[in-house]
């Protein structure tokens, strides 16, 4: 049944959607499960991580059917106390259908003699759990080779990059990119907030970087999906321009004066800006689009893009790997056989895929790449270069301010962009600091051999990542038809060059390094609506699987898995009478966990009571064609538990605490264990994690670190110590716990 339309104008966000699919036949059936979620005007849900309270919604619940039973338009609220599920959308306005649910459901509600918003009953807590949340909230996506229409009009291909966005649209069969409104083919991806409190996006934003940097917010995409307390965030958080602080779902946001960002939010604010001028230049509404990105972009990255889209007000169709979106506008409609390695260098990333490309077919065969690695990196090497000369020549540090370091690294940004066709290229920043309370100016003429010199070892770095992911592939460089260059890095000449000798061929100048990930987009774009769509194969860039007492990381679905995927194994109980249970999810390709990318954890109730051992569960992970997780679980007898979503409010440390694993922080520390006794019961949880710091620069790929910059190379890894000791024998009795199914 699709859903009722709503007219929103043109410029405003419309309310997001949230979409609650149950199993649940029929009204009644519905009624009789969840009446101890209804309000008086109003319904209770899990809001994980998505919505503040003030956010206006527009609910939808859903039969199994897909037949929708309550609809209404409200804002989110916190629950009444009592209540675990923490959050309710209030009403403020309904359908007279759930209007009548809604009193059925209280009267239900009375008639059990609970208040309406008890919801701690174990039966219940494994109904809620069964509930699957298919939009909005969800981190959970159904697959989407080809959505459904729920919006009509064109759709757009949007390439959102660290530095500079690019939107796309086919029209009469061609693609072509969206100029600005000043005319330019791409927009700064930059955010800011001027002295009035008025938000400003693109260019404007960018223009006031250097008079106001602390209200200036640029390179989001790197840290957008990233807790606070990653090692990441940590290490970088002091070194940009303006705040990063954690925000209310323990994420990086930033602070500008009074107001919080959440990383999302800054995305969604460029997204917007694109939607207003797409839709001014097409003269009609734009709610869909196709955004790409990196693709070693782990599951939170790409969750937390999907929703920066929803915010802009776009139905986002499809998330596509740059490499794979450059491909498709390099093969589109040519009917080529070619295997290519695509070399995507620019302003924040580096990815390198190779695709087999035949006909309309575009399957990827290996990829790699780094989320610290591009073109503000070889613009920090430049200028660090630039304030050391600075120094020498002065024979002393000079007293300079925050922005003046701003304004020596656009000078460098600039002369790096000028060396690509002079020989030499000078930088000339007036008044830039003090020395002993003097104005001094810098003046500097730089020669493409000095930027050449210092770019060498990052660009050696990403020709690492190419053999790693040829490797991957059983691949050599003379298996490869052809190298195609994307991102405006790759205009550097020594970049061209050090790829000829490397490989021993020259790459193809084919695609506009800065236009092809936007154009390949709105192509794939243009072709979901139709018969004969696209094929897109892709594959999971880095192994996901589960933490283990100890430390290790147990692989559930390797690296390089062809997507859509799925996977079962069974968990047997490890207590008699069990009724719940707790699986860390990780990313990455190292052995312990502590190196590898956590994405939250998988809680498990309503497990059937038995004795320790007895009672497998089996638990299913699957990856959408588009690289999104969903997990569920079920009793081996065919009863499902739960499908979940994973929970991102833990942190691994908290997670391991909570279970037992570890004391609290302010907790005073436990003696030391007794000897272990063959047979006993386990002191711990199997599921649990020992705490770990986000990975900065996926394991993967991971290559030589340059000195870590405000917004350039990965930080050195934090790997905090382990007490083995209290897993000490349980760790033999979980040895074979993760079979596949045969």
């Amino acid at each position: 049944m699709s859903e009722p339309k709503e007219k929103t104008p043109v410029g405003t966000i419309a309310p997001r959607q949230v979409v609650l699919r149950t199993r649940c036949a029929t009204p009644e059936e519905l009624v009789e499960r969840y009446y101890r979620r209804a309000l008086e005007r109003g319904f209770l849900f899990e809001n994980p991580k998505d919505y503040p309270p003030g956010t206006e919604v527009r609910l939808f619940v859903q039969l199994a059917d897909g037949q929708t039973a309550i609809s209404g338009r409200g804002v989110v609220a916190s629950a009444p106390e009592g209540s675990e599920l923490g959050f309710a959308v209030r009403f403020r306005s309904m359908s007279a259908k759930t209007r009548t649910l809604l009193e059925a459901m209280l009267a239900r509600h009375k008639s059990a003699g609970t208040e309406s918003n008890a919801v701690a009953d174990a039966g219940l807590e494994r109904s809620l759990r069964r509930m699957v949340l298919v939009a909005g909230d969800s981190a959970i996506r159904p697959p989407m080779a080809r959505r459904g229409k729920g919006h009509a009009g064109p759709i757009i291909g949007i390439d959102l990059g660290t530095t500079n966005t690019c939107c796309a649209v086919v029209k009469n069969g061609r693609p072509l990119v969206i100029p600005s409104r000043r005319g330019h083919n791409t927009v700064p991806s930059v955010v800011a907030v001027n002295p009035v409190g008025e938000v400003l996006v693109g260019h404007a934003a960018r223009s006031q970087m250097e008079i106001n940097p602390e209200r200036t917010i640029y390179g989001s995409k790197r840290l957008i999906g990233r807790p606070f307390a990653s090692p990441v965030v940590r290490q970088v958080r002091d070194r940009f321009h303006y705040r990063i602080v954690e925000g209310p779902r323990r994420e990086a946001a930033v602070q500008i004066g009074e107001r919080q960002f959440s990383l999302e939010e800054v995305a969604s604010k460029i997204l917007e800006e694109i939607r207003a001028i797409a839709q001014d230049y097409l003269g009609t509404l734009v709610q869909r689009a196709v955004i790409t990105v990196p693709a070693n972009y782990n599951e939170n990255q790409r969750q937390a893009v999907c929703r920066a889209g929803e915010l802009a007000g776009l139905q986002v169709e499809r998330i596509i790997n740059e490499p794979t979106a450059a491909a498709l506008a390099y093969g589109y409609n040519r009917q080529i056989d070619q295997k290519v390695l695509i070399y995507d260098l620019g302003g924040g990333t580096f990815d390198a895929s190779v695709l087999n490309l035949y006909g309309n077919v575009y399957e990827v065969v290996a990829t790699g790449g780094d989320t610290f690695l591009g073109g503000l990196d070889f613009d920090t090497q430049l200028a660090d270069h630039v304030l050391m000369e600075f120094q020498r020549s002065l024979g002393k540090l000079p007293h300079m301010e925050r922005v003046a370091f701003l304004r020596v690294l656009q000078g460098a940004e600039f002369a790096k962009i000028a060396l690509s066709d002079a020989s030499t290229a000078r930088i000339s920043l007036p008044f830039i600091g003090t020395v002993d309370g003097k104005p001094v100016s810098l003046e500097q003429t730089v020669n493409r051999e000095t930027l050449e010199e210092l770019s060498r070892p990052l660009i050696a770095r990403t020709l690492k990542v190419c053999d790693q992911v040829l490797a991957r592939a059983h691949l050599n460089a003379a298996s490869i038809d052809q190298i195609l260059l994307v991102g405006a890095q790759t205009r550097m000449p020594l970049v061209w060059r050090m790829i000829h000798e490397h490989f021993g061929k020259e790459p193809l100048k084919g695609v506009h390094p800065d236009e092809s990930v936007a154009l390949g987009a709105a192509l794939l774009a243009e072709s979901l609506d139709k018969l004969d769509a696209v094929v897109l194969i892709d594959v999971l860039p880095m192994s996901i699987g589960v933490g283990v007492p100890g430390g290790s990381f147990r692989r559930i679905l390797e690296a390089g898995t062809p997507l859509p995927a799925s996977r079962t194994f069974g968990l047997f109980t490890y207590q008699d009478d069990q009724r719940e249970m707790v699986l860390p999810v990780f990313q990455g390709e190292n052995a312990k966990v502590d190196d590898n990318e956590f994405l939250g954890a998988v809680h498990m109730t309503g497990i059937p009571p038995g004795p320790a051992g007895k009672r497998m569960i089996e638990v299913t992970f699957g990856l959408s064609p588009e690289c999104l997780l969903t997990v569920a679980a079920r009793d081996r007898e065919g009863a499902a538990l739960c499908e979940v979503i994973m929970s991102t409010k833990e942190t691994p440390t908290e997670l391991r605490s909570r279970l037992g694993l570890i004391e609290p922080p302010s907790a005073p520390k436990p003696p030391a264990s007794p000897p272990e006794v063959p047979g006993a019961a386990p002191a711990c949880a199997p599921e649990c994690p020992p705490p770990r710091p986000s990975a900065a620069t996926p394991a993967r790929v991971a290559t030589p670190s340059a000195q870590p910059h405000a917004s350039t190379a990965s930080p050195p890894r934090l790997v905090a110590k382990q007490d083995k000791s209290q897993c000490k024998g349980l760790l033999r009795r979980l040895l074979g716990i993760f079979k596949p199914r045969e």
